[in-house]
This record gives C-alpha cells, sequence and structure tokens, in this order.
C-alpha cells in the first residue's frame, strides 16, 4: 500500500489502477458512476496523460474538485434525451479534464445557482 508521502515525493509513477481506486471512492461518495473495468482505449489514455509531468502531479487535486461542483453531478442543464451529464472516468481521461478542473473552468458550489437539480434561470 502507498503512503501519502510517497505521493508527495513523487516515488513512483501513478498506474490506472490507482486512478481507478480514487475514482472509485469519489465516485462512491459523491453519486457519479463507479469503473469496474479498465479498456484499452482509457488505459492508452493514461498512459499517454501521465507522461505530462503536470497532469500527474496534479490529477488527484483535479478528482478531489469534482465533488464540488454540482455541474458535474448531474445538477446541470439537460441534454438532448432527457439526462444531464454526470461525470465518469472516461471523461475524466479526456486530454483537458483534468486542465479544466483545475483551472476552476467548472462552477464549484453555489447554493444559490441551483432550484431542485435544475440552473436558476432556465426554461421548462
Amino acid at each position: 500500500m502507498r503512503t501519502t508521502s510517497d505521493y508527495q515525493s513523487n516515488l513512483f509513477e501513478p498506474s490506472i489502477e490507482d486512478l481507478r481506486e480514487e475514482w472509485n471512492k469519489m465516485a462512491q461518495q459523491c453519486g457519479v458512476r463507479g469503473c469496474f473495468r479498465i479498456n484499452n482505449e482509457m488505459r492508452t489514455r493514461f498512459d499517454k496523460l501521465v507522461a505530462d509531468p503536470v497532469w500527474a502531479a496534479n490529477w488527484r487535486v483535479a478528482l478531489a474538485k469534482i465533488p464540488k461542483c454540482p455541474e458535474l453531478l448531474g445538477h446541470n442543464r439537460w441534454l438532448k434525451g432527457g439526462r444531464p451529464f454526470k461525470a465518469h472516468l472516461r471523461w475524466f481521461l479526456n486530454d483537458e479534464t483534468v486542465f479544466r478542473l483545475l483551472e476552476g473552468f467548472y462552477q464549484e458550489e453555489n447554493p444559490n445557482r441551483f432550484v431542485g437539480n435544475r440552473l436558476k434561470g432556465d426554461a421548462f
């Protein structure tokens, strides 16, 4: 088992299994989809992303922001087909997702922003 000091000292490179384990902990706490199988496409994306030292050093910070962003938990504008977006691991493995989370692209929790599960100002 790796310790927090291992992460801080960068003694190892994170694995896709590390990411899957951390994702599933977060998913269970905030109600987004867990990940129970890593496919080749996800493994390829991860290998590309983890080669970037900025991504490798900050993916956990970005992951910790997801529960604070209601629009990533399904509290967002309805999409075609009637289902709101919820974060999932394949989305997290997109090239820009970690950087967008770090830069504050997704609105963090603001209790005055929502009525029920809809954004204020939505026309329904």
